[in-house]
C-alpha cells in the first residue's frame, strides 16, 4: 500500500505506443521509486487532471501528498 501522508512527485508522460493517450505515475522523491500502478488518460481527460491539480495547488496539495507536476514527452 502507497504511504500517502508523504509527498510524491506526479509524473504526466505521453503513452508509449497510443498517440491520443498519456501515461500518469507517482514517484517518491525520497525513496526514488514509482508508485506500483499507473494510469492511462486521454488526451482530452488531461485537461481535467490539470484543472484537478489546480485545485490542489490552491491549498489542497500537503492533503493530496502530491509535490509537483510536469509533463514528460517520450518518443
Amino acid at each position: 500500500m502507497t504511504d500517502t501522508s508523504r509527498p510524491r512527485t506526479l509524473i504526466v508522460s505521453r503513452h508509449p505506443t497510443e498517440e491520443k493517450y498519456f501515461q500518469v505515475r507517482f514517484r517518491d522523491p525520497l525513496t526514488e521509486t514509482w508508485d506500483p500502478v499507473s494510469l492511462v488518460i486521454h488526451t482530452v481527460e488531461l485537461q481535467k487532471l490539470f484543472a484537478l491539480g489546480a485545485g490542489l495547488l490552491a491549498g489542497k496539495t500537503e492533503s493530496a501528498g502530491v509535490e509537483g507536476v510536469y509533463i514528460e514527452e517520450r518518443a
